[in-house]
């Protein structure tokens, strides 16, 4: 299960086994409406994938940030989510 938690991240609770992930700060977002359905497509195409929970976290979290800086409910593209990355590797 995951909650996310604004600037205070993501709580996972996997089978009983608790964790926070971080979140980027984002300053000054423009719009925080969808931001939990972006985190949620994110870290739903993560899990598709055989990522681990943490590292779906990090990837709804990095979509999601995506998302905010645009008005209205934002959409996240693989252009955008790459420059966001910039070379990260996540899994």
């Amino acid at each position: 299960m995951f909650v996310t938690d604004g600037r205070d991240g993501t709580l996972i609770n996997d089978h009983g086994r608790v964790t926070r992930v971080a979140t980027r700060a984002i300053e000054n977002p423009v719009d925080i409406c969808g931001a939990g359905d972006s985190f949620s497509s994110g870290a739903a195409c993560a899990l598709a994938v055989g990522a681990s929970p943490e590292q779906a976290a990090q990837l709804g979290n990095l979509w999601a940030s995506v998302t905010v800086m645009k008005r209205g409910t934002g959409t996240a593209n693989r252009s955008e989510l790459e420059r966001k990355m910039n070379g990260v590797v996540l899994f």
